[in-house]
């Protein structure tokens, strides 16, 4: 779909990482106001879903990663380095999704060789 029709792939991709960070965005808030509450024995993660990080996955095998400047790419590592910065690790599988967001990140960059502060900073903090 994305060599046929690369406009509506464009689009289609874009709406979606928008969704995505919205959900990202509601998620911080989430975890923000849980963790100030009492509530010790739940824990409620602020990570995106192991699907999303799929589709991720995905994104970089279907969009050229090297652009400098690309419709879906670009909205992509900066969604992958608010999610870096910005969300707590609580528990292990939150550092276990860091850790591949960290990756995808820096996978992302390697092949257009580019240096993101974001994987680096979470992989010195924890």
């Amino acid at each position: 779909m994305a060599q046929d029709s690369p406009t509506c792939a464009g689009a289609v991709w874009g709406r979606r990482l928008g969704i995505f960070q919205k959900a990202l965005a509601k998620r911080l808030r989430d975890a923000e106001f849980v963790s100030s509450s009492d509530c010790e024995d739940q824990h409620v993660t602020a990570w995106h879903s192991t699907g999303t990080l799929l589709l991720l996955r995905v994104m970089g095998h279907i969009f050229p990663v090297t652009d400098l400047r690309h419709v879906v790419v670009t909205p992509s590592i900066i969604l992958l380095g608010q999610t870096i910065a910005q969300t707590p690790v609580g528990s292990l599988d939150d550092l276990c999704r860091g850790l591949f967001c960290c990756s995808l990140m820096i996978a992302y960059c390697k092949e257009a060789s580019q240096l993101q502060s974001e994987a680096l900073s979470f992989l010195s903090d924890t």
